[in-house]
């Protein structure tokens, strides 16, 4: 399985391999995704929340956890 990378790799990654002969539509064939979501991340601090996009671009899952609260107020207790 192929080592995941921080958003930070990336966006230099894509910052530093954009040149005038190398076009966003170009990278986003290379990287499976659409040339706005690459655009983002390199210049709008944009990191993509999806897991389909997160896997493709070989960025770590985001695992998102809800708190609960009870009747007054205070967390609740999660069971499994």
């Amino acid at each position: 399985m192929p080592r995941t990378r921080e958003i930070g790799e990336l966006r230099n990654e894509l910052v530093r391999r954009k040149t005038k002969d190398i076009s966003w539509a170009s990278l986003a064939e290379e990287y499976g995704v659409h040339r706005a979501v690459l655009w983002r991340i390199a210049f709008d601090n944009y990191e993509p929340k999806r897991p389909d996009l997160r896997k493709q671009l070989r960025l770590p899952q985001v695992l998102t956890q809800t708190a609960r609260r009870d009747e007054g107020g205070r967390f609740a207790k999660v069971s499994d």
